[in-house]
């Protein structure tokens, strides 16, 4: 059976050098739906799949703790942790870990830098072997031993280190302060947010240095003055490690026995807390994260299977004109005693040849694919890592995917070609020995390549159009003009009087900029991905709102804040001189706030409380006008406003108008801030219109892809239409001379040919809207301004389609009109 099938593949490959034009378009075909399902596998795999390289993963656990009050998954405070450790009789241990920012200066250079907070057991509980070094202990995370020590991921140490192994005992400057490298991290772990790649990881003592990203306090800890002292600050998620024989169920169990104790024993951090304990093996980056991650995954996915099919489709198609065309060659090979089991066997193995070929150059595509998504430059400033090298998983994907193509879209055509008639195919008698049906499986074929064509159309438009209102959209204030600067000055060290002055001075000085027309300051801007909110209650009126409080989204700004947003106040008056740090808290909410919780339209002069009634009250004094907060497309969010002279803040966005270039203006910021704070880093600085665009980030990325694939689409769906049509004008040469002897003219040959594409086309497109409805409710999450059933979608899908068949039929349709009837005859 070998010897036979090393026959079979030795004579596939001779057959197909033969006929290199079929072999080139098979091959590439299948080569570019291969290819991008490889590399789409690699970013999902990469973000979702890929697992971490932990010593023992099947035995470590995440650890959530959570009330009522915040998430179902929540993070866990620094005093929770040393309880969970000390009381629990299921985990061997429990690493702490939270992502963070900091101003990193190495040799001068000074960046802002992603890494991670974590404690003295992380590496070794984790079972991550570093490339160099010793790491940390838990004598780093607090005591005497604590002092500035740091692991760098190798991509730091050989971008600022030349990957010199004296790096060990040098130091980097972090917050001013020297830290001394005790570690190089290997280049297989990159930190916990798959896709982004960690520089560097400091102990949890020196958590004071840098900003743990989007964690705030919860609730208010009745003692301590920092992050490793308030029980209330949760800001670290936890991994545990399990006993030897402990399930995750009854560490959950244990953990909850724990936590009520600490809930009797701290009533006001730690009321109604609980854990939950989920197998690594179900968390990726976060259970509420996952949900939204793996099902846009699966759309990916479905996306590009989609012009795979319709590759296959082709493949199928062209191996069934093949097969026709060979039948005299079949029927020769069945007359001297060849099975139809041996004619299918060869077939088969000539249509594997050819998904194999393609599979090889679709992995190459895939490479290159990959290597420019992870080098390409996004809105967003994150190191993006993927692993784009040809590992097992990959090649195990491409070449199982290679392997199903072949078999699934090459037996039917095989199983076709072996049952040939021999008497008219050795005879050379087309009309005799495929006497098929007009409607035959080629055109089922292109049927559904048009119709999946017309999904991907939909899609594209559909993000498209979104994409376009998004842009077009009112954010409730004019974006042109804006540029803003944002800076955490406790990355520097400052303290709460040197921060003061240097706002002070820096918004005075950026004043005197040309063409700026307003300046102001706001711990949160729109568009910002820093989602800051609070919780409140109205002021004695405990039914206003939930009892638990509702949650708001929140800004601390100054009094020119809503003069250079362009935000006008619509009720009551803006921050002004009255508002210092002894007078009345005061607020303003945004119109839906005062529709939401003050109903009666009693919002001025009222009172707010945070979190609870027993909080300091606070004076609504003005309603403005509502604005986008998060992202275009957004309903109206409630939002409440502080005054900053009330209170004032480390980290600030400085907002400017100008009448001039946005994007000039910003050098002329970044200038000025320097000539302050020559170390400074900025989180962000640039025009608003790039914060706008990053928050329309999954939009614009959707919409580029399933534009892309739609254009592929297209071409194989024209490619398909051009192959049947030009097949069939092919096999009624005969037929279309006859008919022109007889009288037929050229326009009415031509019409018959433009109603079969036409019919096709028709039949394909009414499956795919039928399709294309069903599926475009995936993407009505983030779809704006249209719905998933927008007719100018379907339309333009649909003209799009015809447009491309009937370029597609032209040539064939031309070909049949030129038919010279006396040719046509001689052949009877």
């Amino acid at each position: 059976m070998w010897s036979g099938i090393w026959q079979d593949t030795r004579y596939g490959f001779r057959t197909l050098r033969k006929s290199p034009g079929f072999t080139i378009v098979a091959v590439l075909s299948l080569a570019v739906g291969i290819g991008l399902n490889s590399a789409i596998f690699t970013i999902v795999d990469n973000v979702l799949f890929r697992p971490l390289p932990f010593e023992r993963p099947d035995s470590i656990v995440s650890i959530f703790t959570s009330d009522e009050r915040d998430s179902a998954f929540g993070s866990s405070s620094f005093q929770d942790l040393k309880d969970l450790e000390a009381g629990n009789a299921t985990l061997e241990s429990i690493a702490a870990h939270s992502m963070m920012f900091a101003a990193v200066s190495i040799n001068g250079d000074n960046r802002l830098a992603f890494g991670e907070v974590v404690s003295g057991n992380y590496f070794t509980s984790l079972g991550l072997p570093l490339a160099l070094g010793s790491g940390f202990t838990t004598a780093n995370d607090v005591g005497e031993g604590a002092h500035p020590v740091v692991v760098i991921s190798d991509q730091l140490w050989r971008r600022s280190f030349g990957a010199r192994q004296d790096a060990i005992g040098k130091s980097l400057k972090i917050k001013s302060r020297p830290y001394t490298i005790v570690g190089v991290m290997g280049p297989s772990f990159t930190g916990m947010m798959p896709g982004v790649v960690a520089d560097l990881w400091i102990p949890i003592s020196m958590v004071e240095d840098v900003e743990p990203a989007g964690q705030i306090d919860i609730v208010p800890s009745a003692t301590g003055t920092t992050r490793l002292e308030r029980r209330g600050s949760r800001w670290l998620f936890l991994k545990g490690r399990l006993r030897e024989g402990a399930t995750a169920a009854a560490a959950q169990a244990d953990l909850n026995a724990i936590m009520s104790g600490l809930a009797a024993a701290y009533p006001v951090s730690n009321r109604n807390r609980k854990s939950s304990v989920l197998p690594m093996s179900d968390v990726r980056v976060h259970p509420e994260i996952d949900t939204v991650m793996r099902p846009a995954g699966a759309v990916l996915m479905g996306a590009v299977g989609l012009v795979l099919l319709i590759a296959c489709a082709n493949l199928a198609s062209m191996l069934l004109a093949r097969g026709a065309a060979r039948t005299k060659e079949m029927a020769l090979r069945s007359a001297i005693g060849a099975g139809r089991a041996r004619l299918i066997r060869q077939m088969a193995v000539e249509s594997l040849v050819l998904a194999l070929a393609g599979g090889t150059v679709g992995l190459v595509l895939s490479l290159w694919a990959t290597s420019w998504v992870a080098s390409a430059r996004l809105p967003i400033d994150l190191p993006i890592a993927f692993t784009v090298a040809t590992d097992w998983r990959l090649i195990a994907f491409t070449g199982g995917l290679s392997v199903l193509t072949g078999l699934a879209f090459g037996v039917l055509p095989a199983l076709r070609a072996s049952r040939p008639q021999l008497v008219a195919s050795l005879k050379d008698d087309a009309s005799l020995a495929s006497p098929g049906r007009r409607f035959g499986l080629r055109h089922v074929l292109v049927v559904g390549q048009v119709a999946v064509s017309v999904v991907l159309l939909v899609g594209g438009a559909l993000l498209v159009r979104s994409l376009f209102n998004g842009f077009n959209g009112n954010p409730g204030f004019p974006v042109r003009g804006l540029t803003s600067a944002t800076i955490s000055l406790d990355l520097h060290g400052y303290d709460a009087t040197r921060a003061k002055l240097f706002f002070e001075r820096a918004t005075s000085q950026v004043w005197q900029l040309p063409g700026v027309e307003s300046v102001a300051l706001a711990e949160r801007l729109p568009f910002s991905p820093n989602t800051h909110t609070t919780v409140i209650v109205v002021d004695g009126r405990p039914t206003a709102t939930p009892e638990s409080g509702a949650s708001v989204d929140t800004s601390r700004v100054t009094a020119d804040y809503f003069q250079t947003l362009g935000v006008p106040i619509v009720s009551g008056r803006g921050f002004d001189s009255r508002d210092t740090p002894d007078s009345t808290p005061v607020a303003i909410i945004s119109e839906a706030l005062a529709r939401a919780y003050f109903p009666n339209g009693d919002a001025l002069g009222n009172r707010v409380r945070l979190r609870d009634q027993s909080g300091t009250p606070i004076e609504v004094v003005g309603i403005s006008r509502d604005y986008i907060v998060r992202t275009m497309g957004e309903a109206p969010r409630p939002m409440i406003h502080f005054a900053a002279s009330q209170r004032a803040s480390m980290s600030y966005s400085l907002l400017v108008r100008t009448n001039g270039d946005s994007a000039a203006l910003a050098a002329g910021i970044e200038r000025e801030f320097r000539m302050l704070e020559p170390e400074l880093v900025f989180l962000d600085l640039g025009p608003v219109d790039r914060m706008m665009a990053a928050s329309m980030l999954p939009i614009s990325l959707g919409a580029s892809l399933f534009g892309g694939l739609a254009g592929l689409a297209m071409l194989l769906a024209g490619l398909g239409v051009y192959g049947v049509i030009a097949f069939s004008v092919s096999r009624r040469t005969r037929e279309i001379g006859i008919r022109m002897a007889l009288g037929s003219t050229p326009g009415a040959i031509v019409g018959g040919v433009v109603r079969e594409v036409f019919l096709l086309v028709g039949l394909g497109t009414v499956v795919g809207v039928a399709l294309a409805a069903f599926g475009a409710q995936a993407l009505s999450s983030i779809l704006l301004g249209v719905t998933a059933l927008d007719p100018v979608s379907y339309v333009v899908a649909g003209a799009l389609l015809i447009t491309v068949a009937a370029i597609a039929a032209a040539v064939p349709a031309r070909r049949a009109a030129a038919v010279d009837p006396l040719v046509a005859l001689r052949s009877l």
